[in-house]
């Protein structure tokens, strides 16, 4: 029966889906407690967010353009970096742009 084989094929292919869809569920569950985080904290993500992508912007940087191995990242180099994202990025920034931009008219 050709609709047999089909429906086979189906469900394996389903089988083989499997792991993919609950990493995509993983991955909308742990985005909306992410999300719920942003909004409930936005200071300190704001804060936290902006260490880490500073920091993972200068260490790409010593890895990926400058060729520096793990142990030869220069990480005094990259604390700087990390407290520059930290304090004045995550924090200034913050304090000083968001109560210029909520009285800003809304956008659709």
């Amino acid at each position: 029966n050709k609709s047999g084989r089909v429906g086979l094929k189906a469900s394996k292919l389903g089988s083989l889906l499997s792991p993919f869809q609950a990493a995509g569920e993983n991955a909308r569950a742990n985005m909306s407690r992410i999300l719920a985080f942003s909004k409930a904290n936005p200071i300190a993500f704001g804060v936290g967010f902006s260490t880490v992508k500073t920091s993972g912007a200068d260490l790409l940087v010593q890895m990926q353009f400058e060729k520096k191995k793990w142990e030869e990242v220069d990480w005094k180099r990259n604390s700087a970096f990390a407290m520059f994202g930290c304090f004045y990025l995550g924090g200034v920034q913050y304090l000083l742009y968001v109560p210029i931009f909520s009285r800003l008219p809304a956008h659709d």
